[in-house]
């Protein structure tokens, strides 16, 4: 519980100025570390990061790595899916708040490798940053062992939005701790209702060709 005021109030203060940073155009530091980003794009990194970029990618990847990491229980990917969700939730009810227009509207120069046909208009906050740093958040506090390449996944999905021209650091920065904030009420919550009802699945393991599921107290 300690842990968990923590990282609110750790959110909170962070969080607090920046949105009055979206009410109106992009401070220009925001905008020169987008363009300086973008600059140092490459033909051989355009495909990557257009993969890297792209919904289906935010959709799978998160998830893959929850249950690479937790295949026994899946305690880390239920987790991640719900702070997936209620960070996306989050976000969709947030973007109209602000109407930040993203950084190719701001400098039509802006190489955008991966197209912009599928995104929404608003640019504050990042959606693909709060659901990837939500997922990674999860299957940190679950399996601590995978937190590195969990938090490194969701930096890399972030780096791409930029190298896209499609958010300004301040959209990822907010998007990021929402994610945070997210991943950590869900594992919080998850830990109080396992801790009075247990969790259905103890275990799967696998002898010989022989699938074994190991059902725990059911809810």
């Amino acid at each position: 519980m300690k842990s968990l005021a923590l990282t609110g109030l750790t959110v909170a203060v962070v969080a607090a100025p920046l949105p009055a940073l979206a009410e109106t155009a992009p401070p220009s530091l925001d905008l020169a570390i987008v363009r300086g980003v973008n600059s140092f794009g490459a033909p051989a990194l355009d495909w990557p990061m257009g993969v890297v970029s792209h919904n289906y990618f935010l959709a799978g990847a998160p998830l893959a790595l929850a249950v690479a990491a937790d295949h026994t229980t899946f305690k880390a990917p239920a987790a991640a899916l719900v702070a997936e969700g209620l960070a996306g939730v989050s976000v969709t009810l947030l973007k109209p708040l602000f109407g930040r227009e993203r950084p190719f509207k701001a400098d039509p120069a802006l190489r955008t490798p991966s197209g912009h046909w599928n995104e929404s208009p608003e640019s504050f906050p990042s959606g693909h940053a709060a659901v990837s740093f939500a997922a990674a958040t999860a299957i940190a506090d679950l399996q601590p062992s995978w937190a590195w390449p969990a938090y490194g996944l969701a930096a890399l999905i972030s780096y791409s939005r930029m190298y896209n021209g499609v958010h300004y650091p301040t959209d990822l920065l907010v998007g990021a701790l929402l994610g945070i904030g997210a991943g950590k009420v869900t594992t919080w919550g998850m830990g109080q209702v396992t801790d009075r009802y247990g969790w259905p699945i103890s275990g799967i393991s696998t002898g010989g060709d022989a699938l074994t599921l190991s059902v725990g107290r059911q809810f």
